[in-house]
């Protein structure tokens, strides 16, 4: 079964690795002046998680229903980690706290994801149905 899951889980190490930075190390790392760059963080960090979500949700055979409803099961459960990561951050980090605004940032990462995992599948099926005809 990890053999499906074991991106998603690497990938879910470094999101919880940058989440329990304590917040008066962060300002150390802002190496560009980028107003919001965080929201930008949480944004790619969430479209990463969303696309290797999707792919091990879709090749796993273990669950038709994960199969079937990939994008889906991704978003619930990134969601539900982000969410609890941001607890974590109000509650037993220092210097940080919960922000709605970061999981917006993280759910259009989601989303994101989502619609290019459509596009790209859209886009490979035209192109093996034109290859046929």
């Amino acid at each position: 079964m990890f053999r499906w899951y074991w991106k998603v889980v690497v990938w879910a190490v470094v999101v919880f690795t940058c989440s329990v930075i304590p917040g008066n190390e962060v300002g150390r790392f802002h190496l560009f002046n980028i107003p919001d760059l965080d929201k930008i963080i949480h944004f790619t960090l969430y479209l990463i998680l969303g696309l290797l979500s999707i792919q091990a949700f879709k090749i796993q055979d273990h669950s038709n229903t994960l199969r079937r409803y990939p994008a889906l099961f991704s978003f619930a459960f990134a969601m539900i980690y982000g969410g609890g990561l941001e607890l974590l951050q109000e509650f037993a980090i220092v210097a940080r706290s919960a922000q709605f605004s970061d999981m917006i940032a993280n759910a259009f990462g989601l989303l994101t994801a989502s619609f290019i995992i459509k596009l790209w599948f859209f886009h490979r099926v035209k192109l093996c149905n034109a290859s046929w005809t």
